[in-house]
């Protein structure tokens, strides 16, 4: 079931003018009913390319849920599914590219991040059968599309520094925060391990002032003295030796 697959988002599918697909139906029931109340007010939309995505939905192990509009179910095809994750894809890219710029030194050259969605080839269930049974495998499916991340028109991937990729991974970060204090009145806790170690100066500092932002951010840290925030921007420090967590004290 959807409802307990432990994984960083489920994306489910919202028609028009029906009832919840099965998936999303089984969703709904083990958060209280949550998905159908957004439907019904209009807060949540089935038509092609919209999205809400919704974080922490007690009653369900993914880390969030995304919704995603697919318009008619008997228009629904294969090339209509990769428009509507395409859409998805699309709705974290500008906050992307705006995360990216605000992290970049002022001597840095005009980097741009861009996110492309690449579905994979779409032969059917009864083609791949034999050749999925002896693999124990499927091999079709939308579990085997992928997110190209190009970092001025090159896949950052393969032509990006590490100190580059660093930047384009913390940047998706931050474009998510911001995606999803977007799209509702609860603000996300953000989670960061270690971000400053591998940064220069400079780009620590545009990092703090970025994650500053933030209502909940809670960082771990090597080098405490790596993270240039001002002590009346910490609520709460913590030092964890041998597994024991002690109050740090100013």
């Amino acid at each position: 079931s959807p409802a307990t697959r432990t994984t960083g988002c489920v994306i489910l599918p919202l028609f028009e003018n029906g009832p919840l697909a099965a998936a999303t139906q089984s969703v709904d029931e083990s958060c209280g009913g949550v998905l159908g109340r957004l439907v019904e007010s209009g807060d949540a939309s089935a038509k092609p390319g919209r999205t809400r995505l919704l974080p922490g939905l007690e009653g369900i192990a993914s880390e969030r849920v995304l919704l995603t509009g697919c318009g008619k179910e008997d228009a629904f095809n294969a090339k209509a599914l990769n428009g509507a994750v395409a859409a998805a894809a699309q709705a974290l890219s500008a906050h992307a590219r705006e995360q990216h710029r605000s992290l970049r030194a002022p001597d840095d050259p005009a980097e741009t991040i861009a996110l492309t969605y690449l579905p994979a080839g779409r032969p059917t269930l009864r083609e791949s059968r034999r050749r999925d049974l002896a693999r124990g495998t499927t091999s079709v499916g939308p579990h085997r599309d992928d997110l190209l991340i190009d970092l001025d028109e090159r896949p950052a991937a393969n032509f990006a520094s590490r100190a580059q990729q660093r930047a384009v991974a913390l940047s998706l970060r931050l474009a998510e925060a911001e995606y999803l204090r977007s799209q509702g009145d609860d603000p996300p806790i953000l989670l960061l391990d270690d971000i400053f170690s591998e940064l220069d100066p400079v780009r620590r500092e545009r990092t703090a002032a970025a994650v500053s932002t933030m209502e909940q951010v809670i960082l771990t840290s090597a080098d405490p003295a790596a993270a240039p925030l001002n002590r009346s921007e910490i609520a709460a420090s913590y030092q964890i030796d041998d597994g024991r967590m002690r109050p740090l004290l100013d």
